[in-house]
Formats: structure tokens, sequence, C-alpha cells
């Protein structure tokens, strides 16, 4: 006859195994569901991995990476005064946005296309904020709930559906990444390498290689226009771009210090 004493020990057991699968479910599931957001603001720093993009038909209309250099090249053949006029453009917008932009709002919709620009995958929209120098709100509405937070001090990674809060040192967090290129505070060229892409429908296009090896991305390319941002496209090793396309921008308004603080709810896993 069976042991019944044993019983609860392997249910015991069972449940210890349980527990540790479901744990690397949700990782996994983290990783799976943070790749879009991440890729923009601290990947590297969270140490969660971007998400493989699949094929998909590019969005009519919309400027991709190769689109802007093809565009440049045949502004540039059609009109070389205009190009020379050009040049310079829009590095001056994006220094300017950067020096005399202390506090913005604005929402984004965010695609991530495959290799080339060519086809997109996941695609995500949110609203966003921020107050030089180091407060951040970046919020994903759909499709999935996600925040990231910070108020220059800590940075916090909320996912809502897991659950799940991710804490890390702002600075560590922010320093050469993306989001340091419109949010940051401090000297561009300090950690970017900026160089003039061209125009293309009206939209000033600028190239940032970063300077540090390890920055976890190969290059962004950001579209200037009337001194905003109204895109950006995060370039990773692979090839792959996140395309950010920002709108409703409204500079230099009162934001409450509140929105930039995270109270962590009950029963949520804090991971530090």
């Amino acid at each position: 006859m069976p042991d019944i004493t044993r019983f609860p020990v392997i249910v015991s057991d069972v449940s210890g195994v349980f527990r540790s699968l479901q744990g690397r479910v949700r990782r996994v599931a983290a990783g799976q569901r943070t790749g879009l957001v991440l890729s923009l603001m601290v990947a590297g720093a969270l140490g969660v991995g971007s998400v493989q993009a699949q094929t998909q038909v590019v969005p009519s209309g919309k400027v991709t990476e190769v689109q802007a250099a093809d565009g440049a090249a045949e502004a540039g053949k059609a009109s070389a005064s205009r190009g020379t006029a050009a040049q310079g453009q829009g590095i001056a917008q994006l220094r300017r946005f950067a020096t005399r932009t202390p506090a913005a709002t604005g929402t984004f919709v965010q695609t991530q296309l495959a290799g080339g620009g060519r086809g997109g995958s996941a695609r995500s929209s949110g609203s966003f904020a921020f107050a030089r120098p180091g407060n951040f709100r970046w919020e994903i509405d759909k499709p999935d709930p996600q925040l990231i937070v910070t108020d220059g001090k800590k940075l916090y990674f909320y996912d809502e559906g897991l659950r799940q809060v991710t804490v890390r040192e702002a600075s560590e967090a922010i320093q050469a990444t993306p989001a340091a290129v419109l949010f940051g505070v401090g000297d561009l060229d300090e950690a970017f390498k900026l160089s003039e892409v061209g125009q293309y429908n009206g939209v000033a296009w600028v190239e940032a290689v970063p300077r540090s090896a390890d920055s976890g991305f190969d290059r962004i390319r950001i579209g200037m226009r009337d001194g905003l941002p109204v895109v950006m496209e995060v370039v990773d090793a692979f090839g792959q771009i996140n395309r950010f396309e920002f709108s409703k921008l409204s500079t230099n308004e009162r934001i409450p210090a509140e929105r930039f603080h995270f109270k962590v709810p009950a029963g949520v896993d804090v991971l530090e």
C-alpha cells in the first residue's frame, strides 16, 4: 500500500516545482511584453531583451529610415542650394529642443519593424511627459498597460498585467539611451555622434550614433519639424527598427511633481 504519510511531502515538492516553472514563464512573458517600451528607454539597464519582429506591411505614408535616406538623396539631386540651406537644420532644431524645452507632454505610437524598415509587427500607443532635469513618464495604454516613470532618483518599470515592478537607479538606466536624446540633460555630443541625414516631406532628419560600445542599440534617427521631434527610429544591432511617432506635443507647461512619483501597488512583485 502507498505510504499516505508521504503525500504532503510530495504535494509540497510538486507545488515548489510549479511555482518555479510559473516564475520562469512570467519572466519569459515579461521579456516578450516589454520589448517595445524598453527599446526606447532602458533595455540594457533592466536586462530585458527585445521582441523579434514579424514582417507585415508598413503603413502607407509613414517615413521609414530607408525612405528618409532615399528622399534626402533625391532632394539633394533636385536642388543643391536647398540642400545647402538645410545643412545643420536638423541638429540645430534638436539642440534647441534639448536646451530650451524644460518640460513637455505628448502622445506616441510605436511600431516595431523588420530589418531595413520594411514590415511592421508589434504596435503600441500611449502618452509621455518629462520635466528636466530627470523627471520622465512613459505610459503605454494599448495593447498592454505598462509604465516607466522616474523622479530622477529611482526608475520604475511597472507591468500591470504581470503585477510586477522593476526598480533601478535612474542615472544608470537613462544615460546614453534613446530616451536621453530627446528627454535627457547634458551635452548630446558627449554621448552621441550627431550627423545630418537630410530633409524629407518637411522633416529634417538627424542621426545619433552612441559613443559607448555597450549602449544596446546601433543608432537613432530623429525627425524634427518646426523645432519639435515628430518621429524617432531606434535601430538595434540586428537591423530591427522601433519607430516612434509623436503627436499632440505641448511644451513648457507646468507638470505636477506627483506625475513622476510611483507608489508600488499592494500585492505586486518588486525586482531590484
